[in-house]
């Protein structure tokens, strides 16, 4: 798999809710909600996200942060009070 890009960043703002995919080799910060799969270079959560999350380098769950779904990363930072409810895949040679 190829890096991610991280020169640019987009970012599901608070009070947003985004229902639908998101497939982005570009990092990605959720503040709001995402009812839906994410695949992205890298992501910040400090939302909520139903779904399941597929990224190519560092997945980071804030004090806030609520996932419902599985993830797949390179890195995974869990801050404390970040809560996730499935199943977990961390390689460090995806």
């Amino acid at each position: 798999m190829k890096r991610a890009d991280t020169s640019a960043i987009s970012c599901i703002g608070e009070g947003t809710v985004f229902t639908g995919d998101i497939d982005t080799r570009q990092s990605l910060l959720v503040k709001g909600t995402v009812d839906g799969n994410i695949k992205a270079g890298s992501v910040i959560v400090s939302g909520e996200v139903k779904g399941n999350i597929e990224v190519l380098d560092l997945l980071e769950l804030t004090e806030t942060a609520h996932i419902y779904g599985d993830i797949y990363a390179r890195q995974l930072r869990v801050l404390n009070g970040g809560i996730f409810n499935g199943s977990c895949s961390v390689s460090g040679s995806q």
